[in-house]
């Protein structure tokens, strides 16, 4: 199934990542939608099936950015809701996913779309790889 097939009615991404980031030992493909927070990836070889993990974007409470290794460098990203999401990936790829994620804390984000019209706004789902929609 494509990645479209998960997505509600009038849900809209807004950041898809070029990258790949690890959680639970798995790599996935992350997405943010007005929405949600979407961790995608499509396994094997002649018989495909979707891994989706998601996390509602209102329920962010706090995001965690931390960085290891002189030589092998790795970054970690924490983000705190309900439950903990940790993610896993290199410094610049998980820079970029901490600076997206971070407008999700503001008050007026973390409002339900239907109630908030500066979410309403039209997007298109099909964004470029990486691409900021507005």
């Amino acid at each position: 199934m494509p990645l479209e097939d998960y997505l509600l009615p009038n849900e809209n991404i807004m950041y898809q990542s070029e990258f790949k980031v690890k959680y639970g030992g798995n790599s996935y493909k992350l997405l943010l939608t007005d929405i949600r927070l979407v961790l995608y990836a499509r396994r094997g070889i002649m018989f495909k099936r979707d891994n989706v993990v998601t996390e509602a974007i209102r329920n962010v409470e706090g995001i965690k950015y931390k960085s290891t290794g002189l030589v092998r460098k790795k970054a970690y990203l924490e983000v705190t809701s309900k439950s903990k999401i940790f993610l896993t990936g290199k410094p610049d790829a998980m820079k970029t996913l901490y600076q997206r994620l971070l407008p999700f804390l503001e008050p007026e984000m973390r409002q339900c779309p239907a109630t908030n019209p500066q979410l309403q706004t039209s997007t298109s789902s099909s964004s470029p790889a990486g691409q900021v929609v507005a």
